[in-house]
């Protein structure tokens, strides 16, 4: 069985995605859109555990349900807007103890 080099693999896919009429661009920058939405979300859930707080606290401290808490830090792409990321942070003091 002859091994089949990385560059054919590529050019075989690439050539399949044209035929089928994928934009592998987009598709591309979606994921890359996807996994920066979820690193964002993890590195607040992250802030959020080492302020010590409960998702419901800071829920109620930037004026949303706990549930959209939750689908931040899980990077629901639809819940990471700006104005409603921005107060995120601001909800923790980060000075204190255990910092």
């Amino acid at each position: 069985m002859a091994m089949t080099s990385w560059k054919e693999v590529k050019d075989r896919k690439h050539t399949l995605d044209r035929a089928a009429g994928r934009d592998v661009e987009a598709a591309r920058a979606g994921a890359e859109r996807a996994t920066a939405a979820y690193v964002l979300g993890y590195r607040l859930g992250e802030l959020r555990e080492r302020a010590k707080l409960s998702q419901g606290l800071v829920a109620e401290r930037m004026g949303i349900t706990q549930p959209r808490v939750s689908a931040i830090e899980n990077g629901d792409p639809s819940q990471m807007e700006v104005e409603t990321l921005r107060p995120f942070p601001l909800t923790m003091d980060l000075s204190g103890p255990g910092s």
